[in-house]
């Protein structure tokens, strides 16, 4: 029941942070508590027993929804980073283009075509004008691309994990089953 819990994480929103981190970090100290409480009231055994490999199963796949978030989250993180060095990069560009030199001046006109905004530099230095055009988007397009691209692999990894999680569940109960019920009382009844 609490792996089953863990899945509906991955229908909550990436962006809302508190949710996700409470449900995952709760059923995974519940899913500990569950297997130090039992392995105290069961007998000692040189073996792993049945009970443990269980609880054992649904904390590792409970933990690794807990890092599958993780992983989002760390995407998120480098996107904001690269946004940011973006930004500081094209300040410093403007800030060094803008002291050239005391006898510079510069004269910015706009035209905008298809989508974009032109600026245009005019030098004046000594009397002679130099031009140059400088192309700048309304919203720069590879911040645009970036945010995109996020957004997608936030929605195919929560949609993946929709997917592999519960599928990964009913294999390791097929397992789980088929080595407890049918495999084990055989290899007990007829020797090792």
């Amino acid at each position: 029941m609490f792996v089953m819990m863990s899945w509906v994480s991955f229908f909550v929103p990436p962006d809302i942070v508190p949710a996700r981190i409470v449900l995952l970090v709760t059923l995974c100290l519940v899913l500990i508590n569950m297997f130090n409480s039992t392995t105290t009231r069961i007998p000692v055994s040189n073996a792993v027993t049945a009970m443990e490999v269980w609880l054992l199963a649904c904390m590792l796949l409970v933990f690794l929804s807990l890092v599958e978030y993780a992983i989002i989250l760390r995407k998120i993180v480098i996107h904001q980073r690269n946004i940011e060095r973006r930004r500081r990069d094209q300040l410093k560009q403007r800030t060094s283009d803008s002291h050239n030199g005391p006898s510079l001046a510069l004269l910015l006109q706009k035209e905008e075509e298809n989508g974009e905004i032109h600026t245009k530099v005019a030098e004046l230095m000594n009397g002679s004008k130099k031009s140059k055009w400088r192309t700048k988007v309304k919203k720069n397009k590879c911040q645009i691309v970036s945010e995109a691209k996020l957004t997608q692999f936030k929605l195919s990894f929560d949609r993946a994990a929709t997917y592999v999680f519960p599928l990964m569940f009913i294999l390791f109960n097929i397992f789980y089953w088929t080595v407890y019920l049918i495999i084990m009382p055989h290899f007990i009844q007829y020797g090792k």
